[in-house]
């Protein structure tokens, strides 16, 4: 099992953070307040539409101490398979 270059702890996984362009957009339900005459949100969001753009970057890091192992998938399967 490999060993994390920075704290030397075995490692069997990584975690991925990934960075992404996205476009969000909510939800919401309104009501009309007669009293006010105006359309009230309520605090029920009924949908959150995210349509990713691009992938920013990747960062594969250690669950032990969180430093950056690899940078792309097939570094982080290299990491794994011992740099074969």
């Amino acid at each position: 099992m490999p060993r994390c270059p920075k704290c030397g702890k075995e490692i069997s996984s990584l975690d991925l953070d990934v960075t992404v362009r996205a476009d969000v957009g909510r939800s919401y339900n309104v009501s009309y307040n007669p009293v006010k005459n105006s359309l009230d949100r309520t605090d029920n969001e009924v949908e959150d539409v995210i349509d990713v753009r691009d992938t920013l970057s990747e960062s594969y890091c250690c669950p032990e101490c969180s430093n950056e192992v690899a940078e792309t998938y097939d570094e982080a399967l290299e990491f794994f398979k011992g740099g074969e």
